[in-house]
């Protein structure tokens, strides 16, 4: 009942008397002359329509985000923040003091809403809602709006900012951290990866990662030293996939956290789960010996100071060098299958300039002269060497050629060339017998830390600068065999958790918002046209007044 009549019935209903029945007339006649609003079932009533664009954008830069200096240090109070400090500012108010309180809180308030947000402080709440849109919106365009390379960078830069920590230089950093982080008020080294769900594995150099364990850095030893199970080095690892669909910007899906930490302690554990790690752990069965004899009676012997005789490693890091000598190899070699098969002087000319193309990148990339390859990029250009648009047929033929003459090639190559050049790594092939897998990690395990010190450095792995890498599988169980935490990606879910914010506190934010994108257009409008349209200026200064007058509203101050 509409509320106007329902109030004169009521009026009728409690009038203590009725002089005659022309006096309950009249009030019968004064309610029936009301005139009614019309009230449409089908008219809904106008709401504020959120669009993802309203929500701050913190311009996506590796450089930027990883750099830690703030503008305050320029004398200017008045400076504004670097990228990565206007990041901070947001991002520290998500709650929690590690990886998995910060992610899962994320995560709560995506399944839960904004909304969730308690309102009893009207400040705290725009504060905290602002903190976690602009967290989804902007992992969001780091991911999906950038190859994997790209996407890798910033998202290792994002999560720095997250934790108050920084991004490590690739180069000259000594170090296979990719990230520091502020974890319960200590600084954590951080090996970070993101990979595609199948793609998943963890590796790198076995040198640097046991340099790790040898001497940590002055930045987080405090939290090597901090726990005693560690034995005196430590590296945490956060292993992320990526399930997307979709492509650019259109991407959804989610990223899946795992973390576990490998230390002086479990390094062998952890490397007899794979067979590089096997290879890595690699130890001569004389120095085994020697040193367990050194551990029970203090005896020294020769047999602990070997590797003092080992020849310098050499260097593999000279791409020219090492191409040009797979280049005279190929010159040298027996090429005539491939004219056999019908190859041309030019078509074999093009294949050999790319097989030393590809080599000279490897090397660059990998410092490692082991490695040509991998077969599908071999496969691709040896079939644009036969042809600049490769037919089926080229691509059948491509792969003919790869597998019976240039790997079997450039495995000879490597035993013919680059193994001779390498003497050290003649040296410790002559030196004894050397052994792996459960022998050497029950022997390994027996040891104090500082022994095993000496025996991580006396590992032919560590001697010969070898690569390692943990298996998916590995990787996973590791981690506890579920992830810490799950964060969904994807425009569609930012939306979503953007409508969840829906009120009339934040249609003032997000009014404030909006008239900042007014006065924006209007002033580029105004320029851009030669300043011939003083109303486009006019309705910017209209907009810049409303953002003053809104702002002030909204955090109670006087003009």
């Amino acid at each position: 009942m509409n509320k106007f009549l329902k109030d004169k019935f009521i009026e009728v209903r409690e009038k203590k008397e009725l002089a005659s029945l022309s006096v309950l007339t009249e009030m019968i006649e004064e309610i029936m002359s009301v005139t009614l609003p019309t009230i449409n079932e089908n008219e809904k009533p106008k709401v504020r329509t959120y669009n993802i664009s309203e929500i701050p954008m913190i311009p996506i830069s590796e450089l930027g985000w990883a750099n830690a200096d703030d503008d305050e240090g320029s004398g200017d109070p008045n400076a504004p923040p670097s990228q990565r400090r206007g990041l901070e500012q947001y991002l520290s108010n998500i709650p929690g003091t590690g990886f998995e309180d910060k992610l899962n809180a994320v995560s709560r308030i995506m399944e839960e809403g904004i909304n969730s947000i308690p309102r009893d402080n009207p400040k705290e709440f725009i504060q905290q809602a602002m903190a976690y849109l602009v967290f989804y919106k902007t992992l969001t365009m780091a991911i999906t709006n950038f190859n994997a390379s790209a996407a890798g960078f910033n998202f290792e830069a994002f999560l720095a900012a997250l934790m108050e920590g920084k991004q490590i230089p690739a180069s000259g950093a000594k170090t296979i951290a990719d990230i520091t982080a502020n974890v319960d008020g200590e600084r954590v080294p951080i090996s970070l990866k993101l990979y595609t769900d199948k793609g998943l594995e963890v590796g790198g150099s076995f040198f640097d990662l046991c340099n790790d364990m040898l001497v940590p850095n002055s930045e987080w030893d405090a939290w090597v030293n901090a726990n005693p199970e560690y034995e005196g080095g430590a590296m945490r690892y956060i292993a992320c996939t990526k399930t997307l669909n979709g492509e650019g910007i259109e991407q959804e899906g989610h990223i899946d956290f795992y973390q576990f930490d490998i230390t002086r302690k479990n390094l062998f554990d952890l490397m007899n789960l794979t067979d590089k790690g096997r290879k890595a752990i690699l130890s001569n069965t004389s120095y085994m010996a020697a040193l367990t004899q050194y551990m029970k009676t203090g005896e020294q012997s020769d047999a602990l100071n070997w590797a003092d005789n080992i020849p310098a490693r050499s260097d593999t890091s000279d791409s020219a060098e090492i191409a040009s000598l797979w280049s005279n190899y190929l010159s040298k070699a027996d090429l005539s299958p491939l004219r056999s098969a019908g190859i041309t002087d030019k078509q074999e000319e093009a294949i050999i300039n790319t097989l030393v193309k590809l080599y000279t990148d490897s090397i660059e990339a990998n410092q490692n002269a082991n490695k040509l390859a991998t077969q599908g990029a071999l496969t691709t250009q040896i079939a644009l060497a036969l042809n600049n648009e490769p037919s089926r047929e080229d691509k059948k033929a491509a792969i003919a050629i790869r597998d019976s003459i240039v790997l079997p090639l450039f495995k000879k190559f490597k035993t013919d060339v680059i193994k001779t050049r390498d003497a050290r790594g003649q040296f410790l092939d002559k030196s004894g017998e050397w052994i792996t897998g459960p022998e050497v990690v029950e022997w390994y395990n027996s040891l104090t830390p500082e022994l095993k010190a000496m025996a991580i450095k006396n590992t032919k792995g560590y001697l010969t600068h070898s690569h390692w890498v943990l298996s998916r599988g590995a990787t996973i169980k590791l981690g506890g065999g579920e992830p810490f935490a799950k964060l969904q990606i994807g425009a569609k879910y930012v939306v979503d958790v953007l409508e969840s914010a829906r009120g009339e506190l934040m249609d003032e934010v997000f009014g404030i918002f909006d008239q900042v994108a007014e006065m924006s257009n209007r002033l580029n409008a105004f320029f851009a046209n030669g300043l011939a349209e003083p109303d486009q200026a006019q309705g910017a200064a209209q907009a810049a007044d409303n953002v003053g007058a809104d702002t002030r509203k909204i955090a109670d101050v006087d003009e």
